[in-house]
């Protein structure tokens, strides 16, 4: 491929320095033909290579796709999947001041499983809490684990909730 730009490059450049050194006259437009076929020939030269290939729209053909070469990089899964979960955490710190529950600190625990990134555990620290008027008589736990469990659609067994809020 770069030898093919080069020589583009050198043809264009040869033709410009014919062009401004051949005089007038009739044999300025033959060589000019002449140059311009040139070109065109060294356009279109990596085209009978190209045509001879068999081209699949299969990447992952089992010939072209070796997975010693393509690798699963678990560490950018694991990434992606922190920085799903870290915005997931903000929201529900939302979530749950609109319901009446201020400083609520959120972490979702996560691990990878094979190709699948999973919730180990939802940890709700409510030692900072501040709670308003209007839940004063709700079972403050019993509401944490049902929005938290609902908003990351996991089992309510797997929210940990840390902290007492007197």
């Amino acid at each position: 491929m770069e030898k093919w730009i080069m020589s583009i490059v050198g043809v264009v450049i040869l033709t410009a320095l014919f062009e401004l050194f051949m005089v007038e006259g009739e044999t300025k437009k033959y060589i000019k033909g002449i140059l311009s076929v040139i070109v065109i020939i060294v356009i279109i030269s990596p085209l009978p290579n190209l045509l001879k290939k068999d081209y699949s729209a299969d990447v992952f053909n089992q010939e072209i796709y070796d997975e010693r070469v393509y690798k699963k990089d678990d560490g950018f899964l694991y990434r992606l999947a922190r920085a799903k979960y870290d915005e997931a955490e903000t929201s529900l710190v939302h979530v749950l001041k609109e319901k009446g529950l201020d400083n609520v600190e959120i972490t979702i625990n996560i691990h990878l499983n094979g190709d699948i990134v999973e919730i180990s555990n939802v940890v709700v620290s409510i030692e900072n809490a501040v709670i308003s008027e209007n839940l004063k008589n709700i079972n403050i736990n019993e509401m944490i684990c049902d929005t938290v469990a609902q908003a990351v659609q996991i089992p309510r067994h797997k929210v940990i909730i840390y902290g007492e809020i007197y």
